[in-house]
């Protein structure tokens, strides 16, 4: 497995150290870009993060829900409602941002964050406070339809990779900033201040141009190319060729738009691998468990008896999950998806293992010698999955499908998703109820271990791909050029690496 691993990772790096390097300048726009983007990815954060710090004070005599406390079945209601929301939502998101514009997809799925930060400061009973977090869900769900498709659109293939996963580090910076400010303000600022986030994404996605590709989809070229100018940089002579694939890949589906043709191609092989790759992806983030335990992380950590505050021990795992997703952002692109995603996983096997023996031995023994395991343990295991399953999901399924059957697949991966989430997290509570925190645990370690064996045989490495060789691949057809360019490299550097005059001719490229 070493090997093959290996040999992919060479690769590509020979394939990327073949071509010429871009103007740096060139590529500050797109970062600025993506960050922009994710500032919505920040506002879901937020309300994932919300029930952690929020939890406690709403089922204690103090609630400010009505002054009555809630129950556990009201708590995960209040979680899984979220979801909810964002499974009904997606597949119109998917219809405005394909028939309109990955802009106007951008502000239309973000606006009911409004009423619902709204609802949770004015709430008086769990019924409105339901109410606000599945409109919260829907603000969520139009979020990972636009974010991935937006950010795959404006961003060159060499640094897709890196801004492809800011999704994830956005999305646990929102988490951390949550936990943070709901650990030292009250109930009703926490809202305040949510709210206000939300209002500050939409005031700055004002200051980015609309997608070239959606420009170039209904025949405005002018549009597309003022769009890459700004991206790219205006004397970028890589702009005329971008703009000239571009079309030409618009013509090649515009010939295929019948319903036929769609049904056919979602029908053929490499979509329907394509679909099978995107739902297991989403289901090896979810069936780590990593939502469900932050979502309940301070009950757990008051479970497991640590010598700290339930609170600081809750930021300080956010804190690293952050750090590991950058690690992720950076790494990406030099590694590879499948290195990445095979490391992560057998990681949290050990992780989650080592979590399900310490509250198994906890029923039956004095451990309180050892209580630190359960922080080192969650503070590896955000770690590792931030390095690999929770940062690359929505990287891979941005990379896997056709333009022309994208928005029904990726709505298909989408609602899996947000589906296997509502289960992960309404049914939490009730299986650690049933089967203690050691089952639930090992249950999710069980479910890494076989993403492992999923990744090896299903997954292909899409680092620096174009997107032409990942469907060829895919679909089992013949190679591209690229990829038989790859290939020579690949024999260049081993005849390079042999003794004889063909080690003298040029230096190994790095």
């Amino acid at each position: 497995m070493g090997d093959k691993l290996g040999d992919e990772s060479l690769e590509t790096e020979t394939l990327t150290a073949s071509r010429p390097e871009a103007k740096p300048t060139s590529k500050t726009r797109q970062f600025i870009a993506a960050i922009v983007i994710n500032l919505y990815a920040f506002s879901q954060g937020t309300v994932i993060g919300w029930l952690a710090p929020t939890e406690p004070l709403l089922m204690s005599d103090e609630s400010p829900i009505g002054g009555k406390p809630l129950t556990h079945e009201n708590v995960s209601w209040l979680g899984s409602l979220v979801c909810f929301g964002a499974i009904l939502v997606i597949p119109i998101a998917s219809f405005i941002s394909n028939k309109y514009s990955r802009k106007m997809t951008g502000y239309l799925m973000a606006l009911p964050l409004i009423p619902a930060w709204t609802m949770v400061i004015l709430a008086q009973s769990p019924s409105m406070l339901y109410a606000a977090r599945f409109i919260a869900g829907l603000g969520c769900g139009g979020g990972t339809v636009s974010i991935p498709q937006f950010v795959h659109e404006i961003a060159e293939d060499s640094i897709r990779g890196e801004v492809g996963t800011y999704i994830a580090l956005f999305f646990n910076s929102g988490v951390l900033f949550t936990f943070i400010v709901g650990s030292y303000v009250s109930y009703k600022v926490l809202g305040y201040v949510l709210l206000a986030v939300t209002l500050i994404y939409l005031a700055t996605f004002t200051l980015i141009p609309e997608s070239p590709h959606y420009f170039i989809s209904i025949g405005n070229t002018a549009k597309a190319r003022q769009s890459l100018e700004w991206l790219r940089g205006k004397n970028n002579p890589d702009v005329e060729r971008e703009i000239e694939r571009m079309t030409r890949r618009a013509r090649e589906l515009d010939g295929r738009r019948s319903i036929r043709d769609i049904i056919r191609e979602l029908t053929s092989k490499g979509t329907i691998k394509g679909l099978i790759i995107g739902v297991g992806v989403c289901a090896n983030l979810q069936l780590s468990g990593v939502l469900a335990v932050l979502s309940y992380t301070v009950n757990i950590f008051k479970d497991a008896g640590v010598n700290m505050s339930p609170y600081a021990a809750t930021i300080i795992i956010a804190s690293i999950q952050i750090i590991a997703t950058y690690g992720s952002s950076v790494l990406v692109d030099r590694l590879g998806r499948r290195i990445l995603l095979i490391s992560s996983n057998s990681l949290i096997v050990v992780c989650l293992g080592i979590l399900g023996g310490y509250f198994y031995l906890k029923q039956s023994l004095d451990v309180s010698g050892f209580n630190w395991v359960p922080l080192a343990a969650l503070s590896l295991f955000v770690i590792v999955v931030a390095f690999g399953a929770g940062s690359l999901c929505f990287l891979i399924i941005s990379e896997i499908f056709s333009e022309n059957v994208r928005i029904v697949a990726q709505t298909i991966c989408l609602v899996s998703f947000w589906t296997l989430m509502f289960l992960v997290i309404k049914l939490f509570p009730t299986f650690v109820n049933m089967f203690g925190l050691h089952g639930c645990f090992w249950f999710y370690a069980s479910c890494c271990g076989s993403a492992i064996l999923f990744v090896y045989f299903f997954i292909p490495e899409t680092k620096n791909r174009s997107l032409e060789s990942i469907l060829k691949e895919l679909n089992g057809d013949k190679d591209t050029e690229e990829d038989n360019e790859r290939k020579a490299l690949k024999e260049e550097d081993k005849d390079i690496g042999q003794p004889g005059p063909s080690a003298t001719k040029r230096p190994r490229r790095f």
